[in-house]
């Protein structure tokens, strides 16, 4: 499972930052569609891409995503990652709970 998503991420990255960062901001969706579903992981993964970018409220979820990482990103920084312990989990709640009201993920 998270093979097929690190080798996608990395490569994306490497490629240039913007595929590296689209397919990261889809690992909510694709996490979630391996655990709660019966799919195949790659065709996870690519229903996991189609939620996020094709759907409506896709964007504006990416957006959220990004959003919710920054405040995460500075009090690792501040806190010299140990406040990451507990900043890192909740950020997850709130962007699974982000993708469940904006319909992201059904």
């Amino acid at each position: 499972m998270g093979v097929l998503f690190t080798v996608v991420a990395v490569v994306g990255f490497v490629l240039c930052i913007l595929p590296g960062l689209a397919v990261t901001l889809v690992m909510p969706m694709y996490v979630n569609r391996v655990f709660l579903t019966d799919q195949p992981i790659p065709d996870a993964f690519s229903s996991s891409l189609q939620a996020v970018y094709g759907s409506p409220q896709g964007s504006v979820f990416a957006g959220i995503e990004l959003l919710a990482w920054l405040p995460v990103l500075v009090v690792s920084v501040f806190t010299c990652f140990l406040g990451s312990l507990v900043a890192v989990p909740v950020a997850s709640f709130y962007i699974q709970n982000a993708a469940y009201h904006r319909e992201v993920l059904s």
